[in-house]
């Protein structure tokens, strides 16, 4: 198939500017799978989105939905949720954007998960159905950790078992930090906490294929950011903060190679005694993120104003969570706009395709009560945020969960865009695996 010039010039207009080590990574996931292609090119799925869908009720959108984006985090509150994540792409819109990317997603994974065309297309109407049903409730709810099943409760449970304290942390606190001082002998007296204030050599892991090195230059002005929250949370009664360590940090797909950071950040108490709010032990891990914009809004209405491209997804996510993650506030470096929250251990996403290489084969049941509750979520999600600034009521929402002349319309508009986007991926994957092997020799031993 000849790859197509004007397909090529879209991805790479995107993909301008961003760090060609990360870049080239990005392609050679997404020429692995049409799957992958989908997941790092949501511009091409919005821009090509049918027309013929737009009659939908005016609602607050995730703007990427699908199988990854949905995982588990830490609250504010400190309890753990499974809910819809990743906001970047939020905006104002029809209903139809987040539903359709999620049942093209589904047909797009199928093969992944050796799960046949006919059986896809099951999933995409138990999706629906479980979101009319939740709609037409009227209730926005949440998943309790303690009533999760099947692959939701398993994937909770795997996070409990990594949560395991060990003599330097968890198993998960151990994957990210090194520099643990030496066990002591237990005839040896342990020193009081773990480090003096000038002395703790904890740091980010750079060798885990996680993160890498931070330029100087970001480093310093990071730190400096940091630092104005630093007195913020302390007069919170938060706890004072040392940073430790600041690396550049690899995760994601769609957004790989933009500025990401991971902060360390060693945290005592204000006050003998007092409580400290942390990750795990006395340290707290954050994660900062570079917000240039939705890919999903320049293909919609006029959208409410934002005092940035941060404030706007730190606002669609606190409406359509139930439960906001720790930490999560818009912040300005070197006149760019980021987001924070804490980088944590709940954090995790439900990746059909790792359950599977561990487990050998997937139980169709398990599969089909994971998107059940999926589409739950997504109908909770739209109930919560109804109302507000410009998005429609929750009477509106009610009654358009209780019709159903757009199910068809939109179960046939979801196969149609898995075949274009299988079309797109096979058109690029030859010049992705060629551009990644150009890019990548550019930037060994540096950021």
């Amino acid at each position: 198939m000849t790859t197509s010039r004007s397909l090529i010039n879209r991805l790479a207009a995107v993909d301008g500017g961003r760090v060609p080590l990360l870049l080239a990574r990005k392609y050679r996931r997404m020429a692995e799978d049409a799957f992958a292609f989908f997941r790092g090119s949501g511009h091409l799925f919005h821009a090509d989105f049918p027309r013929g869908l737009k009659r939908f009720p005016t609602v607050w959108l995730n703007g990427d939905l699908h199988l990854e984006n949905f995982g588990t985090y830490r609250g504010e509150n400190r309890l753990t949720y499974f809910d819809i994540g990743d906001f970047d792409e939020g905006a104002l819109g029809p209903a139809s954007r987040d539903l359709l990317r999620f049942l093209t997603a589904l047909h797009l994974a199928a093969p992944l998960l050796e799960i046949t065309a006919a059986k896809a297309g099951q999933l995409t109407k138990t999706y629906l159905a479980a979101y009319r049903d939740a709609l037409s409730s009227g209730k926005p709810l949440w998943l309790e950790r303690h009533l999760a099943k099947g692959l939701i409760g398993d994937l909770m449970l795997k996070l409990d078992k990594r949560l395991v304290e060990g003599p330097d942390g968890s198993a998960w606190l151990r994957s990210r930090i090194t520099g643990f001082p030496a066990r002591k002998k237990p005839h040896q007296k342990q020193a009081g906490g773990n480090f003096g204030p000038d002395k703790d050599t904890r740091r980010l892991r750079v060798d885990t294929g996680k993160g890498m090195p931070a330029p100087k230059t970001a480093r310093r002005a990071i730190e400096k950011a940091i630092r104005r929250i630093a007195w913020q949370q302390r007069s919170l009664g938060h706890g004072k903060w040392q940073i430790l360590d600041v690396t550049w940090r690899i995760a994601g797909l769609g957004t790989l190679g933009l500025p990401r950071f991971a902060i360390l950040i060693r945290v005592s108490p204000n006050r003998e005694g007092g409580i400290a709010l942390t990750t795990e032990r006395d340290l707290l891990l954050l994660d900062l993120k570079l917000q240039p914009g939705s890919a999903m809004a320049p293909h919609l209405k006029k959208q409410p104003r934002f005092a940035s491209q941060a404030d706007r997804v730190v606002a669609i996510e606190n409406r359509l969570q139930a439960i906001s993650p720790a930490f999560l506030t818009a912040i300005q470096i070197d006149g760019q706009n980021y987001t924070l929250r804490e980088l944590q251990p709940e954090a995790d996403k439900l990746d059909l395709k790792q359950i599977m290489a561990e487990q050998g084969q997937l139980n169709f049941d398990d599969v089909q009560q994971a998107i059940d509750t999926m589409g739950r979520l997504t109908a909770w999600a739209q109930l919560r945020s109804a109302g507000r600034q410009g998005s429609v009521e929750a009477d509106a929402l009610i009654d358009f969960g209780g019709r159903s002349a757009w199910v068809a319309d939109l179960l046939d508009a979801a196969a149609r865009m898995a075949a274009h986007g299988t079309e797109n991926w096979l058109a690029c994957q030859t010049w992705l695996r060629d551009e990644a092997e150009r890019l990548a020799p550019f930037v060994v031993g540096s950021v």
